[in-house]
């Protein structure tokens, strides 16, 4: 069997972003990281992303930051990262 994968929107007429703080767990990487990425488009306030690596973290919130900079339509979404061993 083939799966087919789709580009899901995280879109809702009933979500607002604009004013919101999320938090992301597993957020450097993978689902949780384009979760972030789809929220920071749609103008969320600011992502704090949790995950236990701290260096990739930091790497993760500086590159978005940055690629935020040189693109002026993703806003101004403010990025963070808290080190945590959920598990």
């Amino acid at each position: 069997k083939s799966v087919i994968m789709e580009s899901v929107s995280l879109y809702s007429q009933h979500l607002t972003t604009g004013s919101r703080v999320f938090v992301i767990t597993g957020g450097t990487q993978g689902l949780g990281l384009g979760i972030a990425r789809q929220l920071s488009q749609q103008g969320a306030k600011g992502l704090v992303l949790v995950s236990r690596n701290q260096s990739k973290g930091d790497s993760v919130c500086r590159d978005q930051q940055q690629q935020q900079k040189n693109n002026t339509t993703d806003g101004c979404t403010t990025w963070r990262f808290v080190a945590a061993d959920l598990g």
